[in-house]
């Protein structure tokens, strides 16, 4: 075929065609026929190649059906015959099947609609029929087998295409569907039987409708199938509309006026019922399609949803599809309203709508959310109105969606407010016109208030205008709240994206208007109490936030701060002066100083430098400034002098340094101010400016020179991780402050000088040299240099790749030679991925990524990789420059920038490192397997190798890789093949545990390339036999990666026959059984929905070989795994909802009691723990719990199952002890499942007498325990198994009808569950939500509507409503709000219950002690000087606003408190002490403002407590007022008064934390003050 034509050769052809092939009555001589023939063979030829690079195939594609389709148009006979020939069109078929993977999409599409056209004009109708039945054949076959992925996609677009332009319609797919049924192709699962009289040539009159239907289901589920993988997902959607609208005119729905769903309806529940993970891939890709096809179609299709129940607010008895599939439609038909879905826009108006999503918004599905969320804050209308019960309801549920624990949620969330908030911006400004224009505009005023009146349009207006004004002053308020420093990091994240997106400058990008915009806030007529962006108290967080412990908040902290400063518009929305902005940043900028040279945390530093870029913005380029911080280039000047004197330092006295003058701070700033636009700005073309910018790049580089000589001592010091330093001070390297702060100093110094180094060489902008203040060579060459120096002194001592950077020519040749030279010299000096020698290597090419030296330098690593290893009789002297040369081609296969060009090197290299894993040293077999597993992952992708479950039964197979790479099936072979002796020789002598190595390092990348590639057409025998030899072998982890492989590559048809074969087959050994054993277990896990009618077969196949595997067996591991596959099998049988489910699990008890003497010695205690026993038993004992599971309630009893209490009664009071509620330190595990089970327990105990005092008591020591178990120390476990206690309790009261639900000794459960929906972890707090919701459906029922199905904070608000409403007398909920409100902790202010006083109330019951706040507050004020950031241990509660919540709670019971409890007075002296303390320190602190004092977590919490306490005594005497005037509550409560307007005005002289002070000013108000 000759060789590959050249992507310059292909782009000239497809230039020439026009003028060679002949048009125009021209004809061809026989040697131009047979040189275009041949040319059209060797374009084919070219695009069939696998080697081919992204643009090299792209040109042969153009090429291809630009010749195509000029030579089916060309006036020569010969020329049209060859382009028409079937073998020239097939040809072409199958190359697109088999390589349109890997090339763009615009020629492939070009090409498709050539190739097509070519079909269609084909003058032989014959033929085309030929052609047309050969396409349809092999796309639907390999639609229907999925066997290779790579061919799947391209099968859709052809079938896809073909459908769109009419060269086929729906009929065809389901005649080749029908002729692959009655061919009985078993291994296709198609459960569709075609009569035995049709098959041969079928006719669609043949076909009798139900067949027909089951045909059109079982090939859409096909195609539903694929949807899991995002890059077919698209083309199956359009495939899939395209398919059922040329099935909508068939007779058959004609013919079948019963059937009132669409043809699509079937297939798609049932596919999103077996894989409801895909709802979100159907609505994107499927839905909107499918539902724009036919109106009466999608109507019928709404007939089946369950919308009636949603609008009745019954959402807890549909299913989450059936919810979500309501939205959907509702969110498509709102969304696009043309077509068909404007009708269905029309059936559903916006009220109903919204009553809908209104009900769901608090839903625990965040899918259910978001989807009720866009239907809420969309509308159709152009002036885009909400309505004032829109507005009133997003109030109340965004709280919820800004703490989205799940960041894609999040994202969403953000992207629906900002066009939310645009939304509203254009409403302000319509309604604005329309109420001061006396109506002379148009607006649908209807759309948002409902049915007007003549003449209401101006009231009506004034209400909307008002109501939008309102929602956005709260949300501006609100968002501004969420930055108090305790909020947690999803709730920091939301409001500052929003923040972003409300800017002027976000929404310029979009055309779109913001609320900030100066045009919006002027229309306002509510202006003068409209919130200016940027006050004090705004200002102030957002400066606090700078310093914050997470990236992207600080990011974008600095981002909103910058806003201002971008144009004269952005200015006005600042609302104090520039100047007084400017001194806030300054204030915050010496703070910040000030806590990094205390701490020298990243973060902090971070945070330094982005306080340094903000000053940089606001300053002015003022010549005559007086200040540094007025003038940007002597901001520059400096920072340059302070790093200067801080390096002065370093060098001179490394610990002073550390103490006194962390360095990574201003280098940060340097990075980030030359980085902005703010610095360009300052160019002027005057010479002085220019002079002293390339001064400056002169001292920066001077500074990064003088940092690496400072800190090379240290950093390269052999092992300075393990330095300690020696009582006498003799050592040779005295770090003096401690190894950890000393080390952290200096590379964080040397990874920032690098950092800026990288910036100023790899930015355009800053480096080029156009305008003559840019890099030189000289430049390029020091940096160059310097950065190369530092990496190769590092190079046996880190393993950090920073520095990697673009560099010019001449210089990476030279370096290259010294890389060479540093892998010689440093030969015998080894570490596990050879520190930085790969860095400087990659970093070289990424240089040329392309070219003679990119090849040249993979050649040279692969010589040196592939040499044979040097003799020596010292190990330490063994010479392996083969490791560092693997571990730089293990680097260069996995950059992306070099994975074009290191395409062609990838079979080389495999051959290579395969050849490394039979080495006997293990440095080369380690490096060998980490390169060839970095090569597996360039062939396919990820891996699913190390899951702890086989994958899914639908493999991603890729056949692609054997043929693109013909040594890989050889290549398998070779590692599935036994070692030799003498490697087994070399490697016994360094001990058992070395041998099984080397044969699992040479086994595992074999199986991992079976994995996922699937079997290779060739050699499929010996592959097999290898694997059959390991999964029989000695070493159990290669046993079992080899059953998992066998497993995954197994036929699905052929599961029961290879079970029953396995199972009856005779094994050598009980390893052989052992290995057969996992086979099967393996096996049975691929089961899915399409294999779910073999559990039945295999079940009963394996319950057979009970005798034989079991009871008959002496190895417990055989035994224990043959037990593990009875509980598999019947787990299948379980989740597949098998009729016969329970007659198998009766079954399969019967049997393991009448031969469980073979199983008596695993309960004796008295044997020692035997891995072997311990196996077996928890085999047997998930084998009971899965029986127990499927057994009728009334079988159970205390004698045939451990997981119920034993004794006449389900309680036993004896069975709970440790009162005091200590976890176990033995067994912890034992505590869980005591945990668990207590539960459901007390649940029947106390149903059944709940007024024992007994169970009372129970009850009171069981809480204690879940007090104890959902502390925040407690391990995960512990605290999941508390929240299933809990709801198992909840769970068994409402199934035995219990409906005392407001009993006093169930307070402390209900307590226990609030404390459950706040825990850090999503799986707790879930569990929580769900046992909160069943509290109150069963608790309130229909009195307040059903449908409770709550996310975990719309659960705690409505928990502790519903506690306020039910126990609104309860000293005791009283008492315990106090100890939550001021952060008492549950171990030492523990709330006491005395059973007996709970009915009456009596205070002798109740005690609690309080910690003076005095205390706390002086606690809290201490400023660490650690290096590292203590995380605490709860992150999702915010105990800020928890204080603000139960003080509201709080004061709602005041009204019920008719008799004063004897703690209120104490608390009265409590809030007394703490407020005058809290103003004590504020006077004698200085000025508080930005990263002041309050900047703490703890010390603000704490003010906000003492408030939140304030507010509640406050109440408090307001409601004993009427009923003791004198009372000494009373008078505190004036006191309080009084030193709270004192805080108020000390607060705002000393600018005390914004957000006290509002506070105080709302208690203030509350009283009228």
């Amino acid at each position: 075929m000759g060789d590959l034509l050249s992507e310059t050769q292909l782009r000239e052809l497809s230039q020439q065609f026009g003028s060679v092939i002949p048009k125009k009555n021209r004809s061809l001589d026989d040697t131009a026929f047979q040189h275009l023939e041949q040319l059209l063979l060797r374009i084919i030829h070219t695009a069939a190649s696998a080697k081919l690079s992204l643009a090299h195939g792209a040109a042969a594609w153009n090429a291809l059906y630009g010749f195509l389709e000029l030579s089916s148009l060309s006036s020569d006979a010969r020329l049209r015959e060859l382009s028409f020939a079937s073998t020239t069109w097939i040809s072409v078929f199958e190359l697109f099947l088999s390589r349109s993977q890997n090339a763009k999409a615009k020629p492939l599409r070009q090409f498709l609609h050539t190739w097509t056209n070519l079909l269609s004009k084909q003058p032989d109708p014959a033929v085309q029929a030929s052609l047309k039945e050969h396409a349809v054949t092999s796309t639907v076959t390999m639609v229907i087998d999925q066997n290779d992925f790579s061919l799947v996609k391209p099968a859709f677009q052809v079938l896809e295409h073909f459908l769109h332009k009419g060269v086929i319609v729906s009929f065809d797919i389901i005649r080749e569907v029908a002729r692959i049924c009655t061919n009985g192709t078993e291994s296709n699962n198609i459960n569709v039987r075609i009569s035995t009289e049709k098959s041969g040539e079928l006719d669609p009159e043949s076909l009798s409708p139900i067949e027909i239907l089951s045909l059109i289901e079982a090939f859409a589920l096909r195609v539903f199938e694929w949807l899991r993988y995002p890059d077919i997902a698209p083309i199956a959607g359009r495939l899939l509309q395209s398919f059922f609208k040329h099935s909508q005119g068939s007779k058959f729905r004609d013919s079948q006026p019963k059937i009132k769903a669409p043809l699509w309806v079937a297939p798609l529940r049932e596919f999103l019922e077996n894989e409801p993970s895909m709802f979100e891939t159907c609505e994107a890709h499927v839905l909107p399609g499918l539902l724009d096809l036919s109106f009466n179609d999608t109507l019928a299709f709404l007939e089946t949803l369950p919308v009636q129940a949603l609008q009745e607010g019954n959402a807890e008895s549909l299913t989450l599809l059936e919810i979500q599939l309501c939205l959907a439609a509702l969110k498509i038909s709102s969304n696009t309203p043309t077509g068909v879905t404007l009708g269905l826009a029309r059936r559903y108006d916006a009220t109903e709508v919204q009553y809908i999503a209104s009900g769901l918004l608090p839903h625990p599905s965040s899918t259910i959310r978001t989807t009720a969320l866009s239907l809420l804050t969309f509308t159709s209308s152009p002036i885009n109105l909400s309505s004032i019960q829109c507005l009133t309801i997003l109030q109340q549920f965004i709280p919820y969606y800004h703490a989205e624990v799940n960041p894609k949620v999040r994202n969403e969330f953000v992207a629906l407010m900002e066009k939310f908030c645009d939304k509203l911006a254009r409403a302000f400004v319509a309604l604005h016109k329309y109420h001061f224009t006396d109506h002379q505009i148009k607006i649908p005023l209807h759309d948002a208030y409902g049915h007007l009146e003549v003449g209401d349009e101006h009231n009506v207006a004034h209400r909307l205008i008002t109501a939008h004004s309102s929602f956005s002053r709260w949300y501006i308020r609100f968002l501004t709240s969420e930055l108090q420093p305790s909020a947690s990091y999803q709730r920091h994240i939301s409001a500052l994206k929003i923040f972003v997106t409300l800017l002027p400058i976000g929404m310029n990008a979009t055309g779109s208007r913001s609320l900030f915009d100066p045009v919006t806030i002027v229309n306002d007529p509510f202006s003068s109490s409209h919130p200016q962006f940027f006050g004090s108290q705004l200002l102030r967080l957002l400066l606090d936030l700078v310093m914050d412990s997470f990236d992207d908040v600080r990011l974008i902290a600095s981002s909103v701060l910058t806003a201002p400063f971008m144009d004269a518009n952005s200015t006005a929305l600042c609302k104090m002066p520039l100047e007084t902005y400017n001194t806030f940043i300054n204030d915050a900028l010496c703070r910040a100083q000030s806590i990094l040279n205390l701490t020298g945390r990243a973060d902090h530093a971070d945070g330094l430098g982005r306080l340094y870029c903000l000053l940089h913005h606001s300053s002015k380029n003022n010549i005559e400034a007086s200040e540094w911080s007025q003038n940007g280039w002597l901001i520059i000047e400096h920072l340059l002098k302070g790093l200067e004197n801080d390096i002065s330092v370093a060098k001179s006295d490394i610990r002073l340094a550390v103490k006194t003058a962390p360095l990574h701070g201003k280098l940060l700033a340097i990075r980030y101010i030359i980085s902005s636009r703010s610095f360009h700005d300052l160019s002027d073309p005057s010479d002085s400016e220019w002079s002293a910018r390339k001064a400056a790049n002169d001292r920066i580089l001077d500074c990064c020179t003088k940092i690496w000589e400072a800190v090379r001592e240290i950093l390269c010091f052999d092992s300075p991780e393990g330095y300690e330093e020696s009582e006498e001070g003799d050592s040779s390297l005295d770090l003096g402050n401690g190894t950890n702060d000393t080390l952290s100093f200096c590379w964080r110094a040397l990874k920032e000088s690098s950092s800026l180094m990288n910036f100023m060489v790899t930015n355009i902008s800053y480096s080029s040299s156009a305008s003559g203040s840019g890099f030189r060579y000289e430049d390029f060459q020091k940096l160059g240099n310097l950065a190369f120096t530092q990496k190769c002194a590092q190079a046996t001592q880190s393993s950090d790749p920073q520095i990697k950077q673009s560099l010019i020519s001449r210089l990476p040749a030279h370096w290259y030679k010294s890389a060479l030279k540093i892998i010689d010299e440093n030969a015998s000096t080894l570490t596990r991925r050879s520190a930085g020698i790969p860095a400087i290597v990659t970093g070289i090419l990424s240089a040329f990524p392309t070219g003679e030296f990119f090849d040249n330098v993979i050649l040279d690593l692969q010589a040196i990789a592939d040499a044979p290893v040097g003799f020596s009789e010292k190990a330490r002297d063994l010479r392996l420059p083969q490791v560092h040369a693997l571990n730089c081609l293990k680097d260069v296969f996995t950059d992306a920038l070099l994975g074009q060009a290191s395409e062609p090197h990838i079979a080389d290299t495999l051959e290579i490192s395969a050849g490394c894993l039979e080495s006997t040293i293990w440095a080369i077999r380690n490096c060998g397997l980490m390169l060839f597993r970095a090569l597996l992952s360039r062939l396919n992708g990820g891996t699913d190798a190390y899951s702890t479950r086989a994958s899914s039964p639908h493999r991603r197979f890729s056949r692609q890789s054997y043929e693109k790479y013909p040594n890989l099936p050889n290549l398998i072979i070779k590692l599935l093949s036994q070692p030799s002796m003498v490697a087994l020789d070399a490697v016994s002598s360094e001990g058992d545990s070395v041998s099984l190595s080397f044969q699992a390092q040479k086994v595992y990348p074999a199986l991992e390339i079976l994995e996922r590639s699937g079997m290779p057409s060739e050699q499929r025998t010996t592959i097999r036999e290898a694997i059959r030899l390991h999964m029989e072998g000695p070493v159990w982890a290669i046993r079992q990666k080899a059953a998992k492989t066998s497993a995954l590559i197994l036929d699905e048809a052929e599961f029961t026959d290879e079970i029953k074969q396995v199972l009856e087959s005779k094994a050598a050994s009980q390893n052989a059984v052992h290995g057969h054993l996992l086979y099967v277990r393996f096996i049975i896990a691929r089961i899915g929905p399409k294999t779910a009618d073999q559990c039945d077969k295999i079940f009963l196949l394996v319950t057979r070989s009970f005798k034989r595997f079991a009871s008959k067996n002496n190895c417990p591991f055989t035994a224990a795994a043959f037990v593990e596959i009875l509980a598999d099998a019947l787990e299948q049988l379980i989740q597949n909802k098998s009729i016969t489910v329970r007659g198998n699990a009766v079954s399969l008890q019967i049997m393991l009691r009448q031969r469980s003497s073979g199983f008596t010695f695993i309960s004796r205690e008295d044997l020692p723990p035997c891995p072997s026993i311990v196996l077996l038993a928890q085999a047997l004992k998930r084998c009971w719990a899965l029986i127990e599971q499927v057994r009728e309630p009334k079988l159970r009893g205390p004698s045939n199952t451990p997981l119920t209490a034993r004794g006449a009664s389900p309680f036993n009071s004896d069975s709970i002890r440790d009162q005091n509620g200590e976890i176990s330190q033995g067994n912890p595990e034992k505590f869980d499942n005591q945990m668990r089970l207590t539960g459901t327990k007390l649940g029947l105990a106390y149903n059944q007498n709940h007024g024992d005092p007994m169970i009372w008591n129970a009850i009171g020591a069981w809480s204690c325990k879940l007090s104890f178990a959902l502390d925040e120390t407690s391990d995960l476990d512990t605290r999941l198994a508390a929240a299933e206690s809990v709801a198992a309790f909840i769970a068994t009261l409402r199934k035995q009808g219990f409906d005392n639900w407001v009993a006093p000794e169930l307070l402390s459960v209900y307590l226990a569950i609030y404390n459950i929906l706040l825990d850090d972890d999503e799986d707790v707090r879930d569990k929580g939500a769900a046992t909160t919701s069943t509290l109150l459906s069963a608790a309130l029922g229909k009195s307040q509507g059903s449908g409770f199905l709550l996310m975990p904070l719309a659960a705690g608000a409505r928990l502790l409503d519903y506690l306020v409403t039910s126990y609104h007398t309860s000293i005791v909920l009283f008492s315990n709000g106090i100890c939550r409100l001021t952060g008492a902790s549950s171990s030492s202010n523990l709330v006491l219950i005395i059973p007996s006083s709970l009915s009456s109330n009596n205070p002798t019951g109740v005690c609690i002690h309080l910690r003076p706040a005095r205390d706390m507050l002086h606690e809290f004020m201490h400023q660490s000087n650690t290096l590292f950031n203590e995380e605490k241990q709860n992150l999702f509660l915010d105990p800020a606003k928890e204080s603000k919540t139960w003080a509201s709670a709080l004061i709602s019971f005041l009204p019920s408190l008719n008799t004063p409890h004897k703690i209120i007075p104490g608390f009265s002296t409590w809030c007394l002490d703490a407020l005058s303390a809290l103003i004590e320190i504020i006077e004698s602190q200085d000025r508080d403002g930005p990263l002041g004092w309050t900047y703490k977590v703890d010390v603000f919490v704490m003010g906000i407590r003492i408030l939140a306490a304030v507010r509640v005594m406050v109440h408090c005497s307001l409601a004993t007022e009427e009923s003791d005037p004198t009372s000494a509550v009373r008078e505190d409560c004036h006191a309080l008064l009084q030193m709270l307007t004192r805080l108020r005005t000390v607060g705002e002289e000393k600018l005390v934390h914004g957000l006290w002070v509002g506070y105080a000013e709302e208690i203030l108000d509350e009283t009228g003050r």
